[in-house]
């Protein structure tokens, strides 16, 4: 009998044992995911934004503010949409008389997020006049996929609470978002964000282009050894661009797009017909869109690149100016 309840005892103090040591871990992540906020949506601290700050809540977060003070000169009626090539655009290279834009690009950004965000923003009382949208390879042969925390939109905009939304990044699993931001608040970052403009700017990459040009292109552009990847384009992704250009019409938004200018290391790890067969398919539905990515002066000059995917200011100020000049007006067949 006394071992039957020795046994008891024993039992009960490991289960609580137990208990105490998951409560413990539970709430280390949550004073973690608080105290550090690596997806920047807590703003509970000085930590300067990292990479992993996720620019869909916090650019809507920002527009949110605009919206509610009086003055409408602050207020943004122009967009710069698409994905993390979008970046490092300045909406102010855009702006003319009446036209105040913003750069809503967001990382990993296709049409859908676009159109998201802009129905979202016209319910709230901002629809824009003009927007710029740059059109992305990935988006196209990508399935949809889960996100992680840092690319989740912004409650209001998916119909759903602060209260959840909140509650369920503060027990998030992000120890090692946390640890990175931590590092790049203490180390050089590779970027860093401005949510007044919607720009994130790569200014430490450059520093280290003017220490070293010749390391850092040997770093960032080695040749790839893998064979070219042959791709299935998702019809759904492109129903979803026409969804996005049928919403503009319909609401009499001006629109420019553009093809980016792939750098030729990126182009070159799809087979040789994937660009030519994603050009058919975007121009089967704009027409007239602008296409960068056979400009070869500069595809083929990595000079205008950080690394393979992502180009630099130097050649977004020169695309700017091309798209300063084209049509705005978009007919749908």
């Amino acid at each position: 009998m006394i071992n039957e309840q020795l046994k008891h005892n024993l039992y009960i103090r490991w289960n609580r044992r137990i208990v105490i040591i998951c409560l413990f871990l539970i709430m280390s992540q949550a004073s973690m995911n608080y105290y550090v906020d690596p997806y920047q949506i807590f703003h509970s601290n000085q930590f300067v934004p990292s990479s992993t700050s996720n620019e869909r809540f916090n650019k809507i977060e920002y527009l949110l503010r605009q919206l509610d003070k009086n003055k409408d000169k602050d207020k943004p009626n122009a967009f710069l949409l698409g994905s993390s090539r979008m970046g490092v655009f300045h909406p102010h290279w855009f702006n003319t008389p009446g036209r105040r834009f913003y750069n809503l690009s967001v990382f990993s950004g296709d049409t859908k997020d676009s159109l998201q965000m802009l129905i979202f923003l016209k319910k709230k009382g901002l629809t824009p006049k003009e927007v710029i949208i740059g059109i992305d390879l990935f988006p196209f042969i990508e399935k949809q996929r889960l996100r992680p925390a840092s690319l989740q939109h912004h409650p209001l905009v998916v119909g759903k609470s602060y209260f959840s939304y909140y509650l369920k990044h503060l027990f998030s699993s992000s120890f090692y978002q946390s640890t990175l931001k931590i590092q790049q608040h203490y180390g050089e970052r590779s970027f860093s964000f401005d949510y007044t403009t919607g720009q994130w700017s790569l200014a430490p990459l450059e520093r280290q282009m003017k220490i070293n040009l010749e390391k850092y292109q040997q770093r960032f552009f080695k040749p790839s050894t893998l064979p070219p990847m042959k791709v299935n384009f998702q019809s759904k992704r492109f129903m979803e661009l026409k969804q996005l250009n049928t919403w503009l019409l319909t609401n009499n938004i001006k629109a420019r797009y553009f093809i980016h200018p792939f750098s030729h290391l990126h182009q070159q790890r799809f087979t040789a017909n994937t660009f030519a067969r994603f050009r058919r398919k975007i121009k089967d539905l704009i027409p007239n869109v602008l296409d960068f990515s056979t400009k070869t002066e500069w595809t083929h000059n990595i000079t205008n690149y950080y690394e393979k995917k992502h180009y630099r200011v130097s050649l977004a100020k020169e695309l700017a100016t091309k798209l300063a000049t084209s049509p705005v007006r978009l007919v749908y067949d």
